[in-house]
């Protein structure tokens, strides 16, 4: 990041500085999201705010992963 914010400094243009400063903010929120959802699937149940259920991960993350393990194998044996 010390890298982009020099570089666009010696641009000295205002819109470059905003416009730089909204697209890292952005991708530090998805970033800090993808933590947040990872987090979640762990099993660190405080940080499931609401129903999770949508997002495809089950109450105990374990269950839901050793869940699939009896499914039909991909490659016939």
């Amino acid at each position: 990041m010390y890298f982009v914010v020099e570089y666009v400094l010696s641009f000295n243009h205002l819109g470059l500085y905003i416009g730089t400063a909204l697209l890292s903010l952005l991708y530090l929120g998805f970033v800090v999201y993808l933590t947040w959802l990872c987090l979640i699937a762990l099993g660190v149940s405080f940080l499931a705010c609401g129903s999770t259920g949508r997002l495809g991960f089950a109450a105990r993350p374990e269950l839901f992963l050793l869940g699939h393990v009896d499914s039909e194998p991909s490659v016939p044996p």
